[in-house]
């Protein structure tokens, strides 16, 4: 994301030469890093949540309130990570989800399980029945369905030029560039996608903490056997 344009991280296909060590570097950073890092973070913050609460009642203090109070300053540093640095931000979604699922905090890990599960899941229900209509329409409706994506991603030569001159051009210029791509992930993107992925492993990941897999509580045997279950997914 940091070196090329935002076509060339959806699709590296699309921008560029994609083979030999193009395509190395590509194959082991979607392996072995691409969405693994956030994934196991937003578990931890999910878990933090709740250790922080725990933590703050333990010592007689409001510990809901201390936690807006934090999530506030989270979501005043995301929001000028955002737009003066970065669109890649996720300290904004972070805590925007982080108001919402304190409340959820002292439910049972199966309760916070199944409820994590089914929203991380949702985004990729609708992916699915999106790509049913996909494969249901004719030729001709595939392919404007196809532009009208390409087009949104900014997949034209056009697009992919305007975005490098900005981006290779001045700081200023670079946030006024920047500047409706971020306010449309925060709002529509937040709205339709992030939101239900980033809750959903929240809750997980509190899930997992109050049920000792994240507090190692759990077996050596349990552990391998997590580690074996999940490279094999990786891998598939």
């Amino acid at each position: 994301m940091f070196a090329l344009p935002t076509i060339g991280w959806i699709n590296p296909s699309l921008y560029g030469d994609f083979s030999g060590g193009n395509y190395a570097a590509w194959l082991v950073s979607h392996v072995f890093f691409e969405q693994k890092f956030i994934t196991l973070f937003t578990f931890l913050f999910g878990a933090g949540i709740v250790l922080f609460a725990e933590s703050k009642e333990r010592k007689g203090q409001l510990a809901r309130r201390l936690h807006f109070r934090r999530t506030a300053w989270l979501l005043v540093i995301g929001l000028a990570h955002a737009y003066l640095l970065w669109h890649g931000d996720i300290l904004v979604t972070y805590a925007l989800c982080g108001f919402i699922v304190v409340f959820a905090r002292n439910w049972r890990p199966k309760r916070l399980l199944i409820l994590g599960l089914i929203l991380f899941m949702l985004p990729t229900a609708l992916y699915l029945l999106g790509g049913v209509g996909y494969t249901a329409a004719d030729a001709g409706t595939q392919a404007e369905i196809e532009e009208s994506m390409l087009a949104g991603f900014g997949a034209d030569s056009g697009a992919i030029d305007e975005e490098i001159t900005a981006y290779q051009g001045g700081w200023v210029g670079q946030v006024e560039y920047r500047a409706p791509e971020v306010f449309t992930q925060q709002t529509l993107g937040f709205a339709f996608e992030l939101f239900w992925t980033v809750a959903g492993l929240m809750l997980i990941g509190m899930a997992l903490y109050r049920c000792g897999v994240l507090s190692n509580e759990r077996s050596t045997s349990f552990y391998r056997r997590l580690l074996v279950g999940g490279g094999d997914r990786d891998w598939r």
